[in-house]
């Protein structure tokens, strides 16, 4: 009415900001770990598969096993891009309603702990590759 309850007003918006972001931030690093898992058992179930097919696989120019490598290889990438799509939706399209200091802290802190989290996905994504790259060589 007057302005007098105005930085109680600020104070709950603010709480009610960071509760919001501490949610978000516990959603996607439960599902980030779910993404890593499924890395994880998608590659060790597929290694086995895509080195003895490299040994056996009589097709010119190993056709099949890379067909299968690339399906493989897909797969990956499709685990890394909802990654990607859930990063940008979620984290950086964090909509901050006020524009006040320690709310604006709060929110670099909660990105920069969910980029963080991300890029392990990332790096896991990266080794899960080498090791389907490297699962058949002539020599």
């Amino acid at each position: 009415m007057f302005g007098f309850f105005k930085g109680d007003t600020n104070k709950t918006d603010g709480i009610v900001v960071n509760k919001e972001m501490q949610e978000t931030k516990e959603r996607f690093f439960v599902f980030i770990g779910k993404l890593e898992d499924k890395l994880r058992e998608f590659t060790a179930s597929a290694i086995p598969e895509l080195m003895e097919l490299g040994k056996t696989d009589e097709s010119e120019f190993k056709g099949s096993y890379l067909r299968m490598k690339a399906a493989v290889l897909g797969q990956l990438e499709s685990i890394q891009k909802k990654a990607t799509e859930v990063k940008e939706e979620k984290i950086t399209g964090f909509y901050l309603q006020e524009d006040n200091h320690e709310t604006t802290k709060a929110y670099y802190a909660f990105r920069n702990d969910c980029y963080e989290r991300y890029l392990q996905l990332d790096e896991l994504y990266s080794n899960c590759r080498k090791q389907v790259e490297s699962t058949y060589s002539e020599n």
